[in-house]
C-alpha cells in the first residue's frame, strides 16, 4: 500500500507541475469572463484553450475566433475558428505564432447577433 500512494503522489506532483507551466492569461469584457490557455509560447503553431463565462456560468453558444498579430511587424497570423468541447472551453491546434516577439490574441465571441472582444497581450520568447 505504501508502495501504491508513493506513486499516486508523484503522478500528482508531475500533473500540478504540467498545469502550472501551462501559459494561462484572462481578460474581462462587457459581459464574459474570457480564459486563454496555451500549450506554450513558442514558436510554431500552438494548441489553445479559451473558456468563457458569463454571470450565469459556462458559455456553449458562441463562435470563438482567435487573431494573432505581431505587433512589431504588423503582420496578422491566420484567423482560427475555436472548436466548442462543452463547458464554456473551445480549442484550437492552429494557432499560428510565427517567430520570436510581442504578440496580441483577439479573442472574438459572438453569440445571439452580438459580439466582444478580448485582447491579450503577451510575449513568444527565445527557447
Amino acid at each position: 500500500m505504501t508502495h501504491a500512494r508513493l506513486v499516486c503522489f508523484a503522478l500528482l506532483v508531475l500533473l500540478l507541475v504540467a498545469c502550472a507551466n501551462t501559459p494561462t492569461f484572462t481578460q474581462q469584457t462587457a459581459s464574459y469572463t474570457v480564459t486563454l490557455s496555451f500549450d506554450a509560447l513558442a514558436v510554431g503553431d500552438r494548441s489553445v484553450t479559451v473558456e468563457v463565462r458569463d454571470s450565469a456560468g459556462p458559455v456553449d453558444t458562441a463562435t470563438v475566433t482567435l487573431t494573432p498579430t505581431m505587433l512589431s511587424m504588423g503582420m496578422a497570423s491566420p484567423e482560427a475558428v475555436a472548436k466548442s468541447v462543452g463547458n464554456g472551453r473551445y480549442t484550437s491546434d492552429a494557432v499560428l505564432l510565427s517567430m520570436v516577439g510581442d504578440w496580441e490574441l483577439d479573442v472574438l465571441i459572438e453569440r445571439g447577433g452580438t459580439s466582444e472582444t478580448a485582447r491579450f497581450l503577451f510575449t513568444v520568447a527565445v527557447q
